[in-house]
């Protein structure tokens, strides 16, 4: 019954909450109205007695409100809450109120009543309490409760954002006549006072409270080096303001308005004292922090890719933000002579995070440069916002173009010669002569004729050796040994050029459908490149094969620059952009390979082939071993190498094998792989373990000679393609944040140790099956019945091996 009890006194309440809704709703939103206002802040522009007023009318709406409605008021009783329950239930009976009931007269029927009794609380059980339904749409029809709580929300959110909450609530209730508005003689001063921080450091504007009840309390307030202040002051008394910077009084008022405007950068820390009638109202002591220079180190060192171009990665770092970075070649020795002093590059930056670490890359084709070749030193410079720079230097020697044709290795060789004042302008020219009357053939080709008839006119036309690197006549002799060396293919070259800067250009732009275009052309320019070059012969085997895996590379970029351009970053957009120009370089510029390597590559490829044969016999001898090791307790062996002298014949033949493998590629001049000679030792052990009965033994043995021999492979196909590790998966990887090389990581510490460390690698879909196939075989017969404890440990021992 108390149960029930709690429960018409909440339905009661909401009986009562529901008959003067209207009259609820117009108090929840006045009062939210109230709250929304206090957390904007909104008691922080009244003072002293508007704020008073202010208040008393908040508090005194919803009073009179309810004086006024009074008596449209309709409350519900508990008798009355109770009526309403029981016609919610029933239409003739009334149980709640009966089971209060006393029997009338002194011959009452106590069996009867009982009954009654009974009859009346079993109906009581049955009563659903059914709760009173609110309907707020007939009485706001406009759905306004919505709007105010939405800005309800917002102010507590904005008031939360802004560390301003508790100092709002608290406002409202707090009485101030002195504050920002300073009374004297009923005359008021406005003062404020803001910093304003260099744009560079991200950072807001941040209010500084002026209040006359702090008596001169020091304010204590770091700010960013050149942070700008601000305090203007009005009103009639500003004449009466003081401010004090360093000890000297300035007195800033313009006599026309009366009012003070400061507006000083903060250069150093320094105090500034706010004084009003000979008394201090504010003491403001700025503490400015250094802005400190950058730092630039080189991610990944300066390498050559591709005999031709330089690329490096730079890493700097600031205490707000990166600006610019360039990279700077210092002019060699041997061309001091000449008028530029270095060969200046802008790095684009790849923001890390919020733009205080930064990477730089520098991808770059330099061969054509005149300094190419010689010894320099690069210099890359890092600046921030304050024009600080970073610096980080190191001794290089620039890529140089290796010609194949003696008559462009001639020309190229005139070229610096005539560049370092080896020969003179006259000698320069007679040679260039004797090399083109001597290769009459030389003139079937137009575009060779054409730079030929350029070079000669600028020999001509000088008296002396130009002295700079811009000088026509160095890019007409690079372009003439170019057209030597390469034909038709240079001018395809250069047109891919260009039509590689049209496709950045408007993928920086994001203009789609000239990205659709140029990539088009793209393709098709790489396309007859390849064509022409396998037309020409200028590709080896090996060549071709990584040009058609670059292709397919190119396409899965172009399409990936293509999506990022819709829903991508920028910093990836810009990633994958790097990654098309190191492709197409590949491309334009393939490492040459001379028959001696060509002849040394295929040989390689021999020795892989047969290490494969040999890897599948030897997991086949495992494979007995395995199963010699698992029926090893259904019988005894009678005596020595009984049952195991089969595998271990097979076993001296794979090891007999491997070393004459061995032996043919030290023949070759290729290296040996390490992991070959660990593999013999592994076969070695194998042998003696199946000599002594101990096939469990073996096979472990055996196990580490697989992983040797398939790591030996690894080896030998990453070597392969040294630039491109990842060719003989069939991918090219041209990560830029990649600070160790591949070759490297192949001698770590992941591919040393034996088999229980390391790690197999072998892909092959058959091979795979095959390890479930073994592994399944041996669950069944660890789960027999009849195997005894030693038969299952064995087994146990070969199933945590695999």
């Amino acid at each position: 019954m108390k149960f029930n009890f709690l429960k018409i006194k909440i339905i009661q309440i909401l009986l009562n909450l529901q008959q003067n809704l209207k009259l609820f709703l117009t108090l929840f939103l006045v009062c939210i109205f109230g709250l929304t206002a206090t957390f904007f802040g909104i008691w922080n522009l009244v003072y002293g007695y508007l704020h008073l007023v202010c208040l008393f009318f908040l508090v005194a709406i919803p009073i009179i409100f309810i004086l006024l409605y009074r008596k449209s008021l309709i409350f519900f009783s508990t008798k009355n809450t109770v009526n309403w329950i029981e016609t919610k239930n029933f239409s003739n009976i009334n149980p709640l109120s009966a089971i209060k009931d006393k029997p009338a007269g002194k011959n009452i029927n106590v069996v009867l009543w009982g009954m009654h009794i009974r009859q009346t609380e079993q109906d009581i059980k049955k009563i659903i309490f059914y709760l009173p339904k609110f309907n707020l749409n007939d009485i706001d029809p406009l759905k306004i409760r919505f709007i105010f709580t939405l800005f309800f929300i917002i102010s507590i959110f904005w008031s939360y954002t802004n560390g301003k909450t508790l100092e709002n609530l608290a406002r409202a209730f707090q009485l101030s006549f002195e504050n920002n508005y300073i009374n004297n003689s009923n005359q008021r001063l406005n003062i404020l006072a803001w910093t304003k921080p260099p744009d560079y450091t991200g950072l807001s504007k941040k209010k500084i409270e002026i209040n006359k009840n702090s008596q001169g309390k020091i304010q204590n307030i770091k700010v960013p080096y050149l942070t700008e202040l601000l305090i203007q002051a009005a009103g009639p008394n500003s004449k009466k303001l003081e401010i004090t910077l360093e000890n000297k009084k300035e007195y800033l008022a313009n006599p026309q308005d009366e009012n003070i405007n400061l507006n000083l950068k903060l250069n150093r820390s320094q105090k500034i004292l706010l004084d009003l009638n000979d008394k201090t109202i504010s003491n403001l002591n700025f503490d400015v922090v250094p802005d400190y220079k950058p730092s630039v180190t080189f991610f990944t060192d300066p390498e050559t890719i591709n005999e031709s171009t330089l690329r490096f990665i730079s890493l700097s770092e600031d205490d707000y933000r990166i600006a610019k970075t360039e990279v700077v070649f210092i002019r060699p020795k041997d061309y001091e002579h000449f008028k530029e002093k270095q060969m200046l590059f802008s790095l684009p930056v790849l923001e890390v995070n919020d733009g205080d670490n930064v990477k730089s890359l520098f991808y770059k084709n330099i061969s054509s440069h005149l300094w190419a070749g010689s010894k320099t030193q690069v210099r890359v410079f890092s600046y921030d916002d304050l024009s600080q720079k970073g610096i980080v230097s190191k001794s290089i020697i620039l890529p140089k173009k290796k010609f194949t044709v003696p008559i462009a290795k001639n020309i190229y060789g005139i070229r610096t010669n005539l560049a370092k004042k080896k020969i003179s302008v006259s000698q320069a020219k007679e040679k260039i002569n004797e090399i083109f009357e001597q290769n009459v053939n030389l003139y079937k080709y137009s575009e060779t004729k054409e730079i030929y008839d350029r070079v000669i006119i600028n020999l001509s036309n000088l008296k002396k050796i130009p002295l700079s690197v811009n000088n026509k006549l160095y890019k007409n002799l690079w372009e003439l040994a170019m057209t030597v060396e390469e034909g038709k293919i240079f001018s395809i070259k250069n047109n891919l050029e260009q039509i590689e800067q049209s496709l950045f250009d408007s993928i920086s732009e994001k203009e789609t459908d000239k990205i659709n275009t140029n990539v088009k052309e793209f393709k098709e320019t790489i396309k007859s490149l390849l064509d022409l070059k396998n037309k020409e012969g200028k590709l080896s085997s090996l060549n071709n094969q990584e040009s058609e895996l670059i292709k397919n590379q190119i396409d899965r970029v172009t399409k990936a620059i293509q999506d990022l351009l819709k829903t991508g970053s920028k910093e990836e957009l810009n990633e994958k952009m790097q990654d098309l120009r190191q492709l197409a370089d590949t491309i334009k510029n393939p490492k040459t390979i001379s028959k001696k390597e060509a002849h040394k590559e295929q040989k390689k490829k021999e020795f892989i082939n047969k290490l494969s044969e040999l890897l599948n016999d030897q997991e086949k001898v495992m494979e007995e071993s395995f199963n010699e090791a698992a029926n090893r307790g259904k019988f005894k062996q009678s005596s020595e190498g009984s049952g195991g002298r089969t595998s271990k014949e097979k076993q001296d033949n794979l090891r007999n094998t491997l070393g004459n493998i061995m032996r043919d590629i030290g023949e070759t001049e290729n290296e040996i792989p390490q992991e070959l000679g660990r593999a013999d030792r592994a076969m070695r052990q194998a042998t003696r373990e199946l000599e002594n009965g101990r096939p469990e033994q073996a096979s472990n043995a055996q196990g580490r000679a697989v992983e040797m021999l398939q790591r030996g492979m690894n080896k030998m196909r990453i070597n392969n393609s040294p630039e491109n590790t990842s060719m003989a998966e069939g991918e090219i990887n041209f990560d830029s944040e990649n600070k160790e090389s591949y070759t490297k990581s192949f001698n770590n510490s992941e591919y040393q140790g034996s088999s229980l460390g390391g790690r197999i690698d072998i892909p092959e879909e058959n091979r795979i099956l095959k390890a479930q196939k073994i592994a399944k075989e041996l669950y069944s017969r660890y789960n027999e019945a009849e195997r005894s404890d030693k038969d299952k440990r064995y087994i146990k021992n070969l199933l945590d091996w695999y």
